[in-house]
């Protein structure tokens, strides 16, 4: 859901899927079960609210959401010990995706991001001491990450918030796209999510945020490098939609088996279409600071590319780049303000550097 989310808004901007797909996963409520009875998904609801209002401003929706918004995540708090962590839970499937390695600091940094999107919720809301409460609950929750979850000698998060376990990848590159990770951890991150060693993540699903991660760690060529493995993959077996997994191994009708069943595999597979988001939002550097793409960042970084362009729509209308080494064009639409670099622009216009 949360990359599907992210997936339309830079190509579609089609608000209805995404305002009835929340809608219908967040109607059952979690007080029998989380949403599709795993946990992780019960936060990443929580989490794509917040994307929802940040990519598409839609207060209406917010406003008939909220009372679900409000008890799901008393409901997760409630059941969150004294240092804010969350328990493992008998009979609850613990996804974060199709990877066997630990997960649990993986689960707490979506709880830590899910507390925080439910305070800019309940901001947007109007309820300043419930968004206080919960924005301390989430400071509890960090401490607690940082002590027992970052190795400080080996500059990574470990799989387990256990002070001991290894480092693993999803809980890196999840500190870094949900802002936990402080920006002078960034450097070490970076060579965790270089290191081979470490197990890498297991589908286009988890690979579509981890380039979200590098890009904002500024490791260009490596979100390349990674797209080209998992989508250059795709491509290269005919793929014209995206693919729910992809393993270079599997070769003839294998390239189809999952869930251990033949031809299981889904071939057109909303997860698994990060580069519709990360080329625009990473490569060309286009992100909303503020609700319904009225404040923008304006951050391009090539790499080694030669170029890069992109149009995305937004509710006050495209906003169209192009970038080549010896320089960069921006259109911007009334209605939005850019940030790029030292200039801040106003909309309508076009721009250059």
């Amino acid at each position: 859901m949360a990359m599907m989310l992210l997936i339309d808004a830079y190509t579609f901007a089609d608000s209805e899927v995404v305002r009835r797909s929340l809608t219908a996963l967040g109607r059952p409520g979690i007080s029998e079960k989380h949403i599709n009875g795993i946990v992780d998904f019960s936060m990443w609801w929580i989490i794509s609210q917040d994307l929802y209002q940040r990519y598409f401003g839609d207060v209406v929706h917010l406003r008939k959401d909220w009372p679900r918004i409000r008890d799901t995540v008393e409901r997760l708090l409630a059941r969150s010990d004294s240092s804010g962590l969350f328990p493992q839970e008998e009979n609850t499937w613990l996804f974060i995706e199709w990877t066997d390695q630990p997960k649990m600091t993986a689960l707490q940094i979506l709880w830590w991001w899910a507390l925080r999107s439910g305070a800019k919720l309940a901001r947007r809301m109007g309820e300043e001491t419930l968004s206080a409460q919960w924005d301390s609950c989430a400071e509890t929750l960090a401490a607690t990450l940082h002590e027992r979850a970052w190795d400080p000698k080996a500059g990574g998060w470990r799989g387990l918030p256990d002070g001991t376990s290894a480092l693993s990848r999803h809980p890196n590159l999840l500190a870094v796209i949900s802002g936990l990770a402080l920006s002078d951890q960034y450097e070490s991150i970076a060579a965790v999510l270089l290191d081979p060693k470490i197990k890498p993540v297991g589908t286009p699903f988890m690979a579509g945020f981890e380039a979200m991660a590098l890009g904002q760690l500024g490791a260009t060529d490596l979100l390349l490098d990674r797209a080209r493995i998992y989508w250059g993959e795709m491509l290269d077996r005919g793929a014209t939609t995206f693919w729910e997994a992809i393993d270079p191994a599997q070769t003839g009708d294998a390239n189809y088996c999952f869930y251990d069943r033949p031809f299981g595999k889904s071939l057109c597979h909303a997860w698994a279409g990060g580069p519709a988001a990360f080329l625009a939002s990473e490569i060309c550097g286009l992100r909303p600071i503020a609700d319904g793409w009225s404040q923008i960042t304006v951050t391009p970084q090539l790499g080694s590319l030669e170029w890069a362009r992109a149009t995305v729509p937004t509710p006050h209308g495209n906003i169209e780049i192009s970038i080549e080494k010896a320089g960069a064009k921006l259109r911007i639409p009334v209605g939005i303000t850019a940030q790029w670099g030292s200039r801040t622009l106003t909309g309508p216009g076009e721009f250059t550097s």
